[in-house]
This record gives C-alpha cells, structure tokens and sequence, in this order.
C-alpha cells in the first residue's frame, strides 16, 4: 500500500477519498443502467388486468407490434409516456386534441404586416363527460375571453377584435365561436401547472415511472458537472506542478460516469414500458397507415393531435396523401370537410402537408411571446377529479 501511494504521490486519506468518489460513482452508474422490464407473459402493448401479479423479464428494445387502436390513455399521458413532454407540446397537444373534438377551433391569421401569423383560439362549447381534467381546466380557462392569455402579453399586444373579424370574413370564414385567445400569449403558468399534474398523474397514479430512478438523473448531473468544473481545476494545477495526476484521473473518470448516468438511467416501470409501447405501435399505425388495419383518410384526419405528440406530423400527412390518392378524393374537399376547426385567413389548405406546416405552426406559436410568462396560474387548485381515461377514449 505504501508503494502505491509513493508511486502515486498522494496521502492515505486522499487515496481513500479518490477511491470512494471513483466507486460511489460507478455504483450511480451501474444503477441507471439497469435495464427496464416488461410483462413475461402479456403481449407487448398490453396493461395487465387490476389484482393479478405477472413476473417480469428484461424489456425489449426492438419494434413494439403496430396498433391500430389509440393508446388507452389521454393526449397528455401519451406526451409523457414518449418523453418527458415539454410545457409547449403538451398544450399545443391539448389545444389541437380538442379542436379536432368540435371543442375549439383554431384560426391564423396575419394581424400585422410583417412578423408571423398568430393563432387565434376560437371556443365553441363547454367541456362534456369525454373531457379529461386536463382538457376541462383548459375549456374553462378559455371560456372567458382573454382570461388565458398572461395580463403583460394583453397589454402589450391589445387585440383587435373588429380587425379579426373583418379578416375572416374577408377570407369568407364564418366564425363559429367567440374568440378568446391567442396561442402565443397562452398563460405559461397555466401550462405548466397542467404538465406538472399529468407528470403526477403518469408517475404516482399509473406508475410508469420510478421517481427513485429519476434522482440516479439528478445525481449524474451533479457527478457531471462537478467533476468537469474539478476536471479542468486539477488539469491547471496539474500542469503547473503543483498538483500530482491522480485527482486529475478521479476527475476525468466522476465526469465520465457522470455523462454515461445522464445519458443512459431508465425510469420506466413494467407499466412505463407498456405505455411507450402503445404510443410507439400507434406510431407506426400512423405513419404506415395501412388499409387493412382500418386506416383511411376520416379516421387519421381525427389524429392530428396524436402526430404532433408522437412526433410524425410530417409522416402523418404523407399517409394522408397516399390515402386520399388512393380513395380518388380530391385533398382540398377532404380538409375543407374533415378539418373545419383549422382555419387560415391565407385561403384554404390545398395540400396534406399545408395542415402539417399549420400544426408545426401551432406548436411553435404556443406561450411563444416572452411576456406570456406569468407568475400565478389561474387555474385554482387542480389535486381532485382526476380519474382514468373515459372509456370512450379506448
């Protein structure tokens, strides 16, 4: 032992200190990378029945089997069972969800003359039983005109009303609804205080995720971070002599697991593999869209929201395309028929892939505007009433 420690020009107590920073690290590491498991005896995509055990076995990577049925879960959970969603798509994907349902529409339009289009959310009619509480709080915000939107946005940018109105009825869109919001001055607070609720709602309720997983996460950004900042301290002090090498190779090796802990810890449960199994088969439904599963042009036109979520909106449209070439319809009386809550004041959608440049839109345009940032979300308490998905849904 004494040789070592000549050789490497340390004391015993930085050896031990080293040797444990080195260890407690890989012991992170080890522990993020295990791999996550799935249900031995159900197919892929399948939740167990309530009350039966089932043993598990080591989750496969490859292709989860294409589902034609959406996933048995609401347009939020399936934000999250693909990724942990941003504030932005989860409300974009809620916004477009319940336009698709007759709930809202969605109308752009150029209110100044140079700059980008805004959207505009038109409310149609109040929030039924098929509504998720996510969707209902969203209803009930935009019932109100302007109750949405962050008070710093609406000062800053009054709205025209007469102006709106005059542009639609110019572009000869009939306004259906009272409207009450604009998507870039969507209130971030209410955003995120519905992200966070689904976030509980996924992880505590459903169990998909191991939140004791997600702090193996916190603690490699801690090891990573650290040990870079200490890597590059010791690399100076190295070079100058005044400190030996070994707290340069402990650096280098904390910062190294650190990286792999980020970049590899697993957080999903059996449930969790499940989930992303559905959404990830419902995936392939959209972007296959094969017609022998019962794809075709009115039911995917219904899945706009779904593209957005599963991140195939491009895709989603191709399928579109084809479905429509095949069915010999032309593609403007298609959209003009089964999309009536998209609106443009530009002129009507011609092609499948306008749609899509209209939904990337929407999800960019959504709490855009610096001053749509608030402080205290209007939303009230959201910890009761939410219960699983409604059967009509699945």
């Amino acid at each position: 032992m004494n040789a070592v420690l000549s050789y490497l020009g340390v004391t015993t107590a930085e050896f031990w200190v080293g040797a444990f920073l080195v260890v407690f690290a890989l012991g992170i590491l080890l522990a993020a990378l295990r791999p996550d498991r799935e249900f031995a005896d159900l197919p892929r995509g399948v939740f167990p029945a309530a009350g039966r055990a089932h043993s598990l076995q080591r989750a496969r990577r490859t292709e989860p089997p294409l589902r034609a049925e959406r996933p048995e879960m609401t347009i939020a959970e399936g934000a999250y069972a693909v990724r942990d969603a941003s504030t932005v798509n989860l409300s974009a994907s809620i916004l477009i969800d319940l336009a698709v349902r007759g709930f809202i529409e969605l109308v752009e339009y150029q209110h100044l003359t140079a700059g980008h289009p805004a959207i505009m959310i038109v409310y149609r009619r109040p929030p039924d039983s098929s509504c998720s509480p996510e969707e209902r709080a969203f209803l009930e915000l935009l019932s109100t005109p302007g109750a949405a939107e962050s008070p710093e946005y609406a000062r800053t940018h009054p709205f025209n009303a007469r102006l709106f109105r005059n542009e639609l009825e110019t572009a000869g869109i009939p306004l259906l609804g009272e409207p009450t919001t604009r998507v870039s001055g969507l209130r971030v607070s209410a955003g995120t205080q519905i992200a966070a609720r689904v976030r509980r709602e996924v992880t505590d309720r459903r169990a998909w995720f191991a939140s004791r997983h997600e702090h193996l996460g916190t603690v490699g950004a801690i090891e990573l971070v650290s040990g870079g900042l200490a890597l590059i301290f010791t690399f100076v002090l190295a070079a100058l002599g005044a400190l030996r090498p070994y707290w340069l190779v402990v650096s280098a090796l904390v910062t190294i697991m650190g990286l792999f802990t980020v970049r590899g810890y697993g957080v999903r449960t059996a449930y969790g593999v499940v989930a992303r199994d559905q959404t990830a088969g419902f995936r392939r439904f959209l972007v296959e869209a094969p017609p022998e599963c019962g794809a075709s042009v009115e039911r995917l036109a219904k899945l706009a929201a779904w593209a957005l979520v599963l991140s195939c909106v491009r895709e989603w449209a191709q399928s579109l395309e084809r479905l429509g070439r095949a069915a010999g319809v032309p593609t403007a009386t298609s959209i003009e028929t089964l999309l009536p809550w998209a609106q443009r004041s530009s002129g009507a959608f011609q092609t499948w892939q306008e749609v899509a440049d209209f939904i990337e839109l929407i999800n960019a345009r959504t709490h855009a505007d610096t001053a749509a940032s608030d402080a205290d979300s209007p939303l009230g308490d959201m910890t009761e009433g939410w219960g699983r998905v409604p059967s009509s849904w699945i």
